[in-house]
């Protein structure tokens, strides 16, 4: 709906101020559901309804704003999550393989003939 439309419906001219009010609470209002709506809500009560949720639906339309913004802000920390989790599933894996190399290692020059060979008996 824009002015020339409102004025149209309700036959009265409305001035730039008083129609960025009305619109606002037409936008915003979430018991207007459409332009039929507003116009009768104008016509059956004037500028005197719009004046007094005028101020309530600008808050409402800051919350959404707030709110819109912090949907973004999740679906880039989302985002990040992931990637910080492929990150953290790489480095547990590094650190696997460098916990194994040493083990093996460790297993190497602990290793004697000693060793070998008790291990060895029962096997035969």
């Amino acid at each position: 709906m824009d002015r020339e439309e409102f004025i149209r419906r309700t036959g009265e001219d409305i001035s730039e101020e008083d129609y960025a009010k009305i619109e606002m609470v037409y936008l915003n209002h979430p018991g207007i559901r459409d332009v039929a709506d507003m116009v009768g809500l104008y016509e059956r009560f004037g500028m005197k309804v719009v004046e007094l949720l005028v101020r309530p639906c600008a808050e409402l339309a800051a919350r959404q704003e707030r709110l819109m913004e912090l949907g973004h802000d999740y679906e880039d920390l989302d985002i990040k999550c992931d990637e910080l989790a492929v990150r953290v599933e790489h480095l547990e894996r590094v650190v696997r393989l460098y916990r194994s190399v040493i083990t093996v290692e460790d297993m190497l020059t602990r290793l004697t003939p000693e060793i070998l060979e008790n291990a060895m008996i029962g096997r035969e």
